[in-house]
């Protein structure tokens, strides 16, 4: 089993997510980041946002990660503590596992650039450039069977195990505009996404089964399932079509490989903010819509159908090192591992491949209280491939002078809740700011089955605060006036007296 996992050709998605992980940085959906007040750069959630802090802002260096997991590692894995060791309870894992659905997954996002421009009529421009990566791996109960129990067994036995690996880094290139009516009652916004992937390695319904004679006499192998692989890596072919080698492009010049044919795609967002009452605001965003990548450059599919029957290895010409037959026991293995190795060898093929990027909604209530403090309710609704990441968020937010905010969440998803907390520190046009959607993870690890953390650095110009500070969904209910009508006295007026005769 070490070879299959381990062979040469393989070594392409190794270096995909290398790829990947080196040319990504590390966003993803912060819930509490979202309702902070006076947080700019928000339309990659809602395109109908409007900054409460700036007319023109630019913002840079933001980076994120989110990783969740189907099952919390501190549930079977113990970190050792100096001179402790880790210790892994397999048959936790075990039993911990479902019959379909286990894996975890992981997206991040570096921002590279973005800013925004809003006129005096409410209009909103914005643009927007980042890096994104999405990656899962999914695998089923036989997998973990399979790894944690073996194939010891005095009868019969058949076992298979079910896996898949999915990751992503591709470009986005976003135009954004939004516009106020009824008096900035309602924003209507949406974005336009031009996407150019990097690298992916995407592979599902990949197999092993296992069948053990009774006794153990044989065991037959048999590996299926397809990968596609596009990244700046050549493969060669034997003469009857099966991949002999894989190797990195020497001299690699990145624009002119990323040129040659650009992996394209686009993407929609639409959203919509509406205020019903004055202290009152709803809102709905729509992300990703109609995402879709076409993926033709360097694309290689991954074909392997292969099966190996192991009936032992012959150790009697390997006793009697002066026997003219003598054959070292390094070699009988290796005999055995290039067999192997034959019979797993993947085939391969150049067809294009379109990968379909999931749609994003989130929906949100937000009341101010008072002037600086406000309560909400937010909806999110996603899937990362075979991943739910539906969560259900309330919390609170308040900014307490012109340069402090804050915000908490109590954030539920998939069952499981946690606490957030984000902060924002305004020192004249620059803004700083940390935010997490689960609060454990800043002081242990592993800390539960999803995680996230988000950090960065916001340049705001151009408008005046509001109120000291306050944003300007607070609106202070007066009653109107009533005009009081003050009936007018007539001026007295005296006629001259007649003279008398």
């Amino acid at each position: 089993m070490k070879t299959i996992l381990n062979t040469k050709y393989l070594k392409a998605v190794v270096g995909v997510g290398c790829i990947a992980a080196i040319s990504t940085g590390v966003n993803a959906q912060e819930l509490t980041l979202m309702n902070m007040k006076g947080m700019p750069g928000l339309t990659t959630y809602n395109p109908a946002y409007h900054s409460d802090s700036s007319a023109f802002f630019v913002s840079f260096l933001r980076p994120s990660v989110d990783v969740g997991t189907t099952f919390a590692f501190g549930d079977f894995v113990t970190l050792g503590r100096g001179s402790e060791k880790t210790m892994i309870d397999l048959n936790k894992l075990n039993s911990m596992a479902t019959a379909n659905g286990n894996g975890l997954y992981f997206l991040q996002e570096m921002p590279a650039l973005s800013f925004s421009i809003m006129s005096k009529k409410g209009n909103s421009f914005s643009f927007g450039l980042r890096e994104r990566m999405m990656s899962d791996f999914m695998f089923d109960k036989g997998l973990v069977e399979l790894l944690t129990q073996g194939n010891s067994t005095t009868s019969e036995k058949n076992q298979s195990g079910m896996f898949g690996i999915n990751t992503s880094a591709f470009l986005e290139t976003s135009l954004g505009y939004s516009r106020n009516f009824f008096d900035r009652k309602l924003t209507v916004g949406a974005n336009i996404k031009f996407l150019r992937g990097l690298a992916t390695a995407r592979g599902n319904n990949l197999g092993v089964n296992l069948h053990t004679a009774a006794g153990g006499q044989t065991i037959d192998i048999t590996t299926s399932g397809e990968m596609f692989v596009s990244a700046p890596v050549n493969f060669t072919y034997d003469a009857e079509g099966y991949i002999e080698d894989v190797k990195a492009i020497d001299d690699l010049d990145p624009l002119q490989y990323y040129n040659e044919k650009p992996n394209k795609g686009m993407a929609f967002d639409l959203g919509v903010v509406y205020k019903p009452i004055p202290n009152l605001t709803v809102s709905a965003g729509f992300i990703d819509l109609g995402a879709k990548i076409k993926w033709e450059n360097h694309l290689t599919t991954l074909v392997q159908n292969g099966s190996y029957s192991y009936s032992g290895i012959d150790i009697s010409n390997s006793i009697d090192d002066n026997s003219p037959t003598y054959k070292k026991p390094d070699d009988l293995m290796q005999d055995i591992l290039d067999d192997m190795e034959k019979s797993f060898k993947p085939k391969g093929s150049t067809n294009a491949y379109t990968q379909k990027l999931p749609v994003q909604t989130y929906l949100t209530a937000n009341y101010a209280l008072t002037k600086g403090i406000s309560v909400y309710a937010m909806e999110r609704l996603a899937k990362n491939n075979a991943f739910s990441r539906n969560a259900f968020t309330v919390g609170a937010s308040t900014q307490l002078a012109r340069f402090l905010s804050l915000s908490t969440g109590y954030v539920n998803t998939n069952g499981d809740s946690y606490l957030g907390l984000g902060a924002s520190v305004r020192v004249g046009c620059m803004q700083l700011y940390v935010s997490t959607d689960n609060i454990s993870v800043m002081k242990s690890f592993p800390p539960g089955k999803t995680s996230n953390v988000s950090f960065g650095l916001n340049m705001l110009f151009g408008r005046k605060h509001q109120k000291k500070g306050y944003p300007k969904y607070y609106e202070e209910v007066t009653p109107p006036e009533v005009p009081v009508e003050i009936p007018e006295i007539p001026e007295e007026t005296t006629e001259p007296e007649k003279a008398i005769q």
